[in-house]
């Protein structure tokens, strides 16, 4: 699934994955910008932990914008949806850590416009996910 701005210089990819053991993760980008000033960040390893409550939250605020819709995952990770009648934004964070001789967490955060009128199509992307 692909969540894109409404000026197309942002966009959040999630990808469901499934290891040899049948281990489920997702993959879950970040692409910000263009030209001169971009970033990415990508986490190949995210479980998100309230999936079925976040679809029923996400559904509802299609006609309810005083909900704020968020998606908790792994490392810290997550996606928030809020907005008015007129404005939905989407705010996320990917989080990773790394261990070496010691533990380093780090994270890319972004907030973006989503168009309103493609909620509905981003609801029954996500319920592929449940």
């Amino acid at each position: 699934m692909k969540i894109v701005s409404t000026d197309n210089q942002c966009e959040l990819t999630i990808e469901n994955g499934e290891d040899e053991f049948g281990y489920n993760f997702c993959s879950l980008a970040a692409k910000i910008g263009s030209g001169t000033c971009e970033f990415t960040g990508c986490n190949n390893d995210v479980t998100f932990t309230n999936m079925i409550e976040f679809i029923k939250d996400l559904d509802s605020f299609i006609l309810n914008r005083e909900l704020e819709p968020k998606l908790e995952g792994t490392y810290g990770s997550y996606l928030l949806f809020k907005g008015t009648s007129t404005y939905v934004a989407l705010t996320f964070k990917i989080g990773g850590a790394f261990c070496g001789t010691e533990t380093f967490s780090y994270s890319i955060t972004g907030t973006f416009e989503v168009a309103k009128e493609y909620l509905q199509e981003i609801v029954v992307e996500f319920k592929k996910y449940a």
